[in-house]
């Protein structure tokens, strides 16, 4: 961002998988396993090292953690750069 004349540090957008709200935990652990093999796989390795990605995987807490601080930051940075519709 500050390469482009943006006075933003640094931001991130985090690419995710969500499961609708009501999903039985063998569901969830199935996606979650799945993703796992995915993120595993050399074609996903090729894919992060190709578009400058970062390959972090986080579920339950950890992940609910990340999107409240990461919609915060969202939230200062738009405000910031006047980004939001008042």
């Amino acid at each position: 961002c500050v390469e482009q004349g943006l006075d933003i540090p640094q931001y991130e957008q985090p690419r995710t998988v969500w499961l609708p709200g009501k999903v039985t935990a063998d569901e969830t652990a199935f996606y979650v396993d799945l993703m796992k093999k995915v993120q595993a796989t050399p074609e996903w390795k090729d894919y992060i090292e190709k578009t400058s990605q970062v390959s972090t995987f986080l579920t339950g807490t950890d992940f609910d953690s990340f999107i409240k601080h990461d919609l915060e930051h969202v939230k200062q940075v738009a405000a910031e750069q006047g980004w939001l519709v008042k």
